[in-house]
Protein backbone atom coordinates (compact mmCIF):
# COMPACT_ATOMS: atom_id res chain seq x y z
CA UNK A 1 0.00 0.00 0.00
CA UNK A 2 1.49 3.94 -0.75
CA UNK A 3 1.42 6.20 2.00
CA UNK A 4 1.19 9.23 1.59
CA UNK A 5 0.94 12.36 4.41
CA UNK A 6 -2.05 13.21 6.03
CA UNK A 7 -3.99 16.09 4.83
CA UNK A 8 -6.16 16.88 7.15
CA UNK A 9 -6.44 16.54 10.68
CA UNK A 10 -8.64 12.96 9.80
CA UNK A 11 -7.25 9.80 11.20
CA UNK A 12 -5.50 8.05 8.71
CA UNK A 13 -5.57 3.94 9.66
CA UNK A 14 -3.43 1.81 7.07
CA UNK A 15 -0.47 -0.55 6.98
CA UNK A 16 2.85 -0.17 5.90
CA UNK A 17 5.44 -3.15 5.18
CA UNK A 18 9.09 -2.88 6.39
CA UNK A 19 9.91 -5.83 4.62
CA UNK A 20 12.06 -8.59 5.63
CA UNK A 21 12.83 -8.32 9.63
CA UNK A 22 14.89 -10.50 11.78
CA UNK A 23 14.09 -10.32 15.29
CA UNK A 24 16.55 -10.52 18.06
CA UNK A 25 16.11 -14.59 18.08
CA UNK A 26 17.83 -14.71 14.81
CA UNK A 27 14.66 -15.51 13.08
CA UNK A 28 13.07 -14.04 10.14
CA UNK A 29 9.95 -13.12 8.42
CA UNK A 30 10.27 -12.34 4.91
CA UNK A 31 7.57 -9.38 5.00
CA UNK A 32 6.93 -8.21 8.04
CA UNK A 33 3.85 -4.85 8.29
CA UNK A 34 2.69 -2.58 10.55
CA UNK A 35 -0.96 -1.35 11.45
CA UNK A 36 -1.20 2.31 12.57
CA UNK A 37 -2.86 5.44 13.15
CA UNK A 38 -2.05 8.98 12.30
CA UNK A 39 -3.67 11.81 13.02
CA UNK A 40 -2.79 15.68 12.92
CA UNK A 41 -1.32 18.43 10.63
CA UNK A 42 0.96 17.33 7.83
CA UNK A 43 4.56 18.54 8.57
CA UNK A 44 4.28 18.69 12.51
CA UNK A 45 6.51 17.44 14.55
CA UNK A 46 5.55 13.91 14.96
CA UNK A 47 4.69 12.38 18.80
CA UNK A 48 5.09 8.08 18.65
CA UNK A 49 2.31 6.89 20.81
CA UNK A 50 3.09 3.16 22.27
CA UNK A 51 0.45 0.82 23.01
CA UNK A 52 -0.11 -1.11 26.55
CA UNK A 53 -0.25 -5.03 25.88
CA UNK A 54 -3.78 -5.60 25.71
CA UNK A 55 -4.20 -2.21 23.33
CA UNK A 56 -3.82 -1.64 19.86
CA UNK A 57 -3.15 1.31 17.25
CA UNK A 58 -6.14 3.13 18.01
CA UNK A 59 -5.42 5.84 20.11
CA UNK A 60 -7.28 8.50 19.10
CA UNK A 61 -9.88 6.44 17.12
CA UNK A 62 -12.91 8.06 15.63
CA UNK A 63 -15.80 9.92 17.27
CA UNK A 64 -17.95 6.86 16.75
CA UNK A 65 -15.73 4.91 18.53
CA UNK A 66 -12.90 6.91 20.64
CA UNK A 67 -9.40 5.35 21.18
CA UNK A 68 -8.26 4.51 24.53
CA UNK A 69 -6.27 7.40 24.74
CA UNK A 70 -8.94 9.95 23.38
CA UNK A 71 -9.06 11.93 26.15
CA UNK A 72 -5.48 12.88 26.24
CA UNK A 73 -4.69 13.79 22.28
CA UNK A 74 -6.80 16.55 20.46
CA UNK A 75 -6.58 20.35 19.98
CA UNK A 76 -5.98 21.80 22.97
CA UNK A 77 -5.23 18.92 24.99
CA UNK A 78 -2.27 17.54 26.52
CA UNK A 79 -0.90 15.83 23.53
CA UNK A 80 -2.10 18.86 21.52
CA UNK A 81 -3.17 18.16 17.85
CA UNK A 82 -3.24 21.52 16.99
CA UNK A 83 1.08 21.44 17.01
CA UNK A 84 1.95 18.02 17.12
CA UNK A 85 0.81 14.67 14.71
CA UNK A 86 1.08 11.49 16.41
CA UNK A 87 1.26 8.00 15.45
CA UNK A 88 1.03 4.63 16.35
CA UNK A 89 1.61 1.36 15.59
CA UNK A 90 0.02 -1.94 16.21
CA UNK A 91 3.04 -4.13 17.92
CA UNK A 92 4.77 -6.62 15.92
CA UNK A 93 3.09 -9.65 16.95
CA UNK A 94 -0.31 -7.91 17.52
CA UNK A 95 -3.82 -9.40 16.55
CA UNK A 96 -4.78 -5.85 15.17
CA UNK A 97 -3.52 -5.90 11.32
CA UNK A 98 0.07 -6.07 11.96
CA UNK A 99 1.75 -9.35 11.27
CA UNK A 100 1.45 -12.00 14.04
CA UNK A 101 0.62 -15.17 14.51
CA UNK A 102 -2.66 -15.87 12.82
CA UNK A 103 -0.75 -13.79 9.35
CA UNK A 104 -0.43 -16.55 6.80
CA UNK A 105 3.07 -17.98 6.19
CA UNK A 106 3.60 -17.63 2.48
CA UNK A 107 5.34 -20.88 2.68
CA UNK A 108 2.75 -22.91 3.95
CA UNK A 109 -0.55 -20.74 3.30
CA UNK A 110 -1.57 -21.70 7.06
CA UNK A 111 -1.40 -19.31 9.87
CA UNK A 112 2.16 -19.52 11.81
CA UNK A 113 0.52 -19.94 14.93
CA UNK A 114 2.77 -21.05 17.40
CA UNK A 115 5.56 -20.96 14.81
CA UNK A 116 5.80 -16.99 14.96
CA UNK A 117 8.84 -16.04 16.65
CA UNK A 118 9.10 -15.02 20.13
CA UNK A 119 8.58 -11.31 19.72
CA UNK A 120 10.48 -8.70 22.38
CA UNK A 121 10.66 -5.53 23.19
CA UNK A 122 13.46 -4.43 21.18
CA UNK A 123 12.25 -6.34 18.62
CA UNK A 124 9.01 -4.32 18.46
CA UNK A 125 11.32 -0.96 18.54
CA UNK A 126 13.17 -2.01 16.05
CA UNK A 127 9.88 -2.71 13.42
CA UNK A 128 8.79 0.48 14.73
CA UNK A 129 11.84 2.39 13.66
CA UNK A 130 12.02 0.63 10.11
CA UNK A 131 8.39 1.52 9.66
CA UNK A 132 9.51 5.27 10.45
CA UNK A 133 11.31 5.27 7.73
CA UNK A 134 9.14 4.19 5.16
CA UNK A 135 6.67 7.15 6.02
CA UNK A 136 9.59 9.26 5.67
CA UNK A 137 9.86 10.30 9.66
CA UNK A 138 13.39 10.60 10.61
CA UNK A 139 12.88 12.16 13.73
CA UNK A 140 10.90 12.47 16.62
CA UNK A 141 9.30 14.77 19.17
CA UNK A 142 8.56 12.41 21.76
CA UNK A 143 7.84 8.65 22.28
CA UNK A 144 5.01 8.29 24.85
CA UNK A 145 3.51 5.15 26.10
CA UNK A 146 2.05 3.37 29.62
CA UNK A 147 2.88 -0.28 30.45
CA UNK A 148 4.22 -2.44 27.87
CA UNK A 149 3.67 1.07 25.89
CA UNK A 150 6.45 2.69 28.26
CA UNK A 151 8.91 -0.18 28.07
CA UNK A 152 8.63 0.47 24.24
CA UNK A 153 9.63 3.65 25.41
CA UNK A 154 12.39 2.96 27.62
CA UNK A 155 13.98 0.88 24.64
CA UNK A 156 13.24 3.61 22.58
CA UNK A 157 15.82 5.56 24.61
CA UNK A 158 18.23 2.48 24.58
CA UNK A 159 18.20 2.04 20.76
CA UNK A 160 17.95 5.50 19.55
CA UNK A 161 18.66 8.24 22.34
CA UNK A 162 19.38 11.08 19.55
CA UNK A 163 16.17 9.82 17.36
CA UNK A 164 13.79 11.67 20.15
CA UNK A 165 13.49 15.03 22.18
CA UNK A 166 11.84 13.71 24.84
CA UNK A 167 10.41 10.14 26.21
CA UNK A 168 7.32 9.70 28.58
CA UNK A 169 6.65 6.77 30.12
CA UNK A 170 4.39 6.01 32.44
CA UNK A 171 3.36 2.94 34.78
CA UNK A 172 6.28 0.75 33.48
CA UNK A 173 9.86 -0.68 34.50
CA UNK A 174 12.70 -1.26 32.66
CA UNK A 175 12.73 -4.85 33.89
CA UNK A 176 10.23 -7.17 35.16
CA UNK A 177 10.23 -8.72 38.35
CA UNK A 178 10.41 -12.43 39.63
CA UNK A 179 6.91 -11.51 41.12
CA UNK A 180 5.95 -10.57 37.65
CA UNK A 181 7.57 -13.50 35.54
CA UNK A 182 5.59 -15.87 37.93
CA UNK A 183 2.48 -14.23 37.35
CA UNK A 184 3.22 -14.19 33.78
CA UNK A 185 3.95 -17.99 34.19
CA UNK A 186 0.67 -18.65 35.44
CA UNK A 187 -1.09 -16.89 32.85
CA UNK A 188 0.75 -18.83 30.07
CA UNK A 189 0.26 -22.36 31.86
CA UNK A 190 -3.78 -21.59 32.48
CA UNK A 191 -3.56 -20.41 28.20
CA UNK A 192 -1.54 -23.82 27.23
CA UNK A 193 -3.50 -26.20 30.13
CA UNK A 194 -7.24 -24.99 28.35
CA UNK A 195 -8.38 -28.19 26.77
CA UNK A 196 -9.98 -25.72 23.54
CA UNK A 197 -6.01 -24.31 23.15
CA UNK A 198 -4.88 -27.36 21.43
CA UNK A 199 -1.55 -26.57 21.21
CA UNK A 200 -2.56 -23.17 19.28
CA UNK A 201 -4.76 -24.98 16.88
CA UNK A 202 -7.71 -23.48 18.19
CA UNK A 203 -10.32 -21.36 15.79
CA UNK A 204 -10.65 -17.65 15.58
CA UNK A 205 -13.66 -17.77 17.33
CA UNK A 206 -12.93 -20.39 19.61
CA UNK A 207 -13.89 -18.55 23.32
CA UNK A 208 -10.61 -19.85 25.82
CA UNK A 209 -11.29 -19.50 29.55
CA UNK A 210 -7.64 -20.16 30.08
CA UNK A 211 -6.89 -16.74 28.57
CA UNK A 212 -9.83 -15.14 30.94
CA UNK A 213 -7.78 -16.78 33.63
CA UNK A 214 -4.42 -15.30 32.15
CA UNK A 215 -5.94 -11.75 32.39
CA UNK A 216 -6.85 -12.10 35.30
CA UNK A 217 -3.67 -13.15 36.60
CA UNK A 218 -2.10 -10.27 35.07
Amino acid sequence: MSVKNPTSYQSQNKTISIGSFTFESGDQLPNVELAYERFGPPGAPTILICHALTGNQYAVGSEEQPGWWAGLIGRGLPIDTSKFQVITFNVLGGCHGSTGPASLDPETGEPYRLSFPPVTVRDIVHSQRKALRELGINRLHAVAGGSLGGMQAYEWGLLYPTFMKQLFILAATPYLSDYGIAFNHIGARAIKDDPSFNHGNYPSNQHLKGFEIARMAG
